[in-house]
């Protein structure tokens, strides 16, 4: 990976506050990939719930983009510099994605959304974690965890974390 501000590690509470919101949908059979391993925030503890886990981790030579499967969950922080590359490979391995991203990527971008939709998939659910700036991260964005579903034709569900009650807005 060419930038180091794509090494955006998830804070455990955020990993803690997605799993919470998620593993309701998520059985003990299903398979689970993490794509982006980095330091492990979502592996270890989805290893923990669910047993076998798979990962990949390009600084320990196992590349996203060349990986070939078929899952029925990835969970991910992905890099965000290239999320215009990562989200159709995730689209093409999972049934259901859990991206935790600053949500501009998605919707701020036709192209992006194109790809959901040719894919076959729909927006379940926008989670929202709070801005960039209140979880320590570089930028100041919304950021969400985003549960993309192939054959979800459902209207979108947006949930908040608390914290996001606390977003300021600029003096002007």
């Amino acid at each position: 990976m060419s930038n180091i501000k794509d090494k955006v590690y998830t804070p455990d509470h955020i990993v803690q506050e997605v799993l919470g919101e998620y593993a309701q949908y998520i059985n003990k059979s299903s398979t689970i990939l993490e794509p982006f391993r980095g330091g492990g925030a979502f592996y270890e503890p989805l290893k923990k719930l669910y047993g076998d886990v798979s990962w990949c981790e390009i600084d320990e030579g196992v590349d996203f983009f060349e990986h070939k499967g078929s899952y029925d969950w990835i969970v991910t922080n992905p890099p965000y510099s290239i999320f215009g590359k990562v989200l159709p490979k995730c689209l093409e391995l999972a049934d259901n994605n859990l991206l935790v991203i600053p949500v501009n990527k998605l919707l701020s971008s036709m192209p992006r959304l194109m790809d959901v939709k040719r894919a076959g998939c729909g927006i379940r659910q926008l989670h929202y974690l709070g801005s960039g700036r209140q979880l320590k991260f570089p930028f100041g964005f919304p950021v969400a965890c985003v549960w993309i579903q192939r054959g979800w034709k459902g209207g979108i569900r947006d949930t908040y974390e608390s914290r996001c009650l606390g977003a300021k807005r600029k003096k002007v």
